[in-house]
């Protein structure tokens, strides 16, 4: 386990390697200020459309947020690398 700041670090150090250096436009106000919202989403899956269920499968992500108009990209921890038996290495402690 990792402390919060070490986790969201380990992330960012991710998606930073994904984009080699490119900028990230935001696609409606044109900047290019982004921040990493240091907390986990998870996007429930459902296995056809229009179906609703509980406890079922998710995608795990984290939000990339634009400091200026709050457009938010959600970003696929398992397409950025994170394999499953990663995900212990993700756990966040208290202190």
């Amino acid at each position: 386990m990792a402390t919060k700041e070490e986790v969201f670090q380990r992330i960012l150090d991710r998606v930073q390697q994904k984009l080699a250096g490119r900028v990230v436009v935001c696609s409606l106000c044109g900047q290019t200020n982004w921040q990493l919202e240091p907390t986990f989403a998870n996007v429930p899956t459902q296995p056809m459309p229009g179906a609703l269920g509980f406890g079922g499968q998710a995608l795990p992500m984290v939000a990339l947020i634009c400091s200026n108009c709050g457009n938010t990209l959600f970003l696929n921890l398992k397409l950025l690398g994170f394999r499953d038996e990663e995900w212990e290495s993700l756990r966040i402690t208290d202190a």
